[in-house]
């Protein structure tokens, strides 16, 4: 009886990279020209 060895070329569990925090810092005319609005300050419309 011949027995025949198989190599495995994929990996039993695959290798994931730390965890990170997906943040942008966007500049004040970077989120205006998408469209989102932000102050610094209380606005009269929030209660």
């Amino acid at each position: 009886m011949i027995i025949l060895k198989k190599d495995d070329f994929l990996k039993d569990a695959p290798d994931y990279e730390d965890y990170t925090d997906n943040v942008a810092n966007l500049s004040k005319e970077e989120k205006e020209s998408l469209g989102i609005k932000s102050c610094n300050c209380s606005c009269k419309n929030k209660k």
